[in-house]
């Protein structure tokens, strides 16, 4: 499965996890192979849960077995509250559009090889600004 992310999350994210230290422990579990989100402790926990993507925020199911077998993991599928995921993915298209308005490139990307990119963000941030497009490796189909 992927998470998908717009470029002003994709920054934000990326900024938090340097502030905090873990920006090559991050991007060593984006590259390996192993299933589920590398933002993820052994415990299943996720390490940024207060900076997650909106597109996180947005899987929310009230059905707690099916969680605990996990999102995606051997074909698991999670049933969730369309009205929670409907918010969310509304409120990432508003941010996408904004940017948009100010010619900004809003590509679709994809949260593993975000997490692999070793560029700091502070210089993708100053990137994307000017214009530019640093996640062509990121970007979603």
């Amino acid at each position: 499965k992927h998470i998908v992310l717009t470029p002003p999350e994709a920054l934000f994210l990326l900024g938090m996890i340097e502030t905090c230290g873990f920006r090559f422990a991050v991007s060593m579990a984006a590259c390996s192979t192993v299933k589920g989100c590398p933002l993820l402790d052994k415990a299943g926990n996720c390490r940024f849960y207060a900076h997650r993507p909106l597109m996180c925020r947005a899987f929310h199911s009230l059905d707690v077995e099916a969680c605990r077998k996990g999102v995606g993991v051997d074909g698991n599928e999670v049933p969730i509250w369309y009205p929670h995921f409907a918010i969310y993915t509304s409120i990432q298209a508003g941010i996408a559009r904004g940017f948009l308005e100010r010619g900004l490139k809003m590509p679709k990307l994809d949260l593993r090889p975000v997490l692999s990119m070793e560029v700091p963000a502070e210089i993708l941030w100053d990137v994307w600004l000017e214009g530019g497009d640093p996640f062509v490796t990121a970007r979603m189909g």
